[in-house]
């Protein structure tokens, strides 16, 4: 399907996207199956939801790439619910959206970066969706997602949280009933190509965590 930003080919801002005043414009026609839409998370979430956690302190500029599909897709069969979609679609609920008109996010992968810093930090299925597929196709989306992002980005090294230090910041940043992540995308299981190390840079996470605590994964 097609790569989509704004006209000048920088990130569409995700506030842009919740207040309905984003464009999307198709940018170039990608092997993949899904859309894609380049964004800037450039808001805070609704303080309802479990705030997301991060690593560096202008989270308000990370960028995220959102995968999704027409609304006429086979592959939402399983949820084709007129109901469901109108309420996810219309209903501000803080997680990122696409630009692109009548899709629906399946997934997305966000990056943090400062100077030298490039951390691959958000990487997440639709839960909506999740609820729905074998957990054999969604390692394959996180993989497909993750791997087509970096042939995208190609600063070097980038770094992603293991399920541990991801798990240890979530529940250190937030006392919120419903925080939790997805392990499955910050495992090896995933993650091919990447090597297990201690990150020795300051960051804003060290708030919470002791630089002993923060173990990623590095791709050189």
């Amino acid at each position: 399907m097609f790569l989509y930003a704004n006209k000048d080919c920088s990130p569409i801002s995700q506030l842009a996207i919740n207040k309905r005043t984003a464009k999307a414009y198709k940018q170039k026609q990608i092997d993949l199956e899904y859309n894609v839409c380049h964004t800037v998370f450039d808001y805070d979430t609704d303080s309802s939801l479990p705030p997301c956690p991060h690593f560096l302190d202008n989270f308000l500029t990370s960028r995220v790439y959102v995968f999704s599909l027409p609304l006429d897709s086979k592959e939402l069969l399983n949820i084709q619910s007129n109901l469901v979609f109108e309420e996810y679609c219309n209903e501000f609920i803080g997680y990122p959206k696409t630009a692109v008109d009548n899709n629906f996010e399946i997934g997305w992968v966000g990056i943090e970066e400062q100077d030298a810093t490039f951390i691959v930090s958000n990487i997440q299925i639709n839960g909506l969706y999740k609820d729905v597929i074998e957990n054999s196709k969604a390692k394959k989306i996180y993989k497909t997602m993750v791997n087509w992002v970096l042939e995208q980005e190609t600063q070097r090294p980038v770094y992603v949280p293991t399920a541990q230090t991801l798990k240890k910041l979530t529940d250190r940043f937030s006392n919120h009933p419903q925080r939790a992540i997805m392990e499955t995308p910050y495992t090896s299981t995933v993650l091919k190509g990447f090597r297990k190390t201690n990150f020795t840079g300051n960051l804003y996470a060290n708030k919470y965590l002791h630089a002993d605590e923060v173990e990623m994964y590095v791709k050189d």
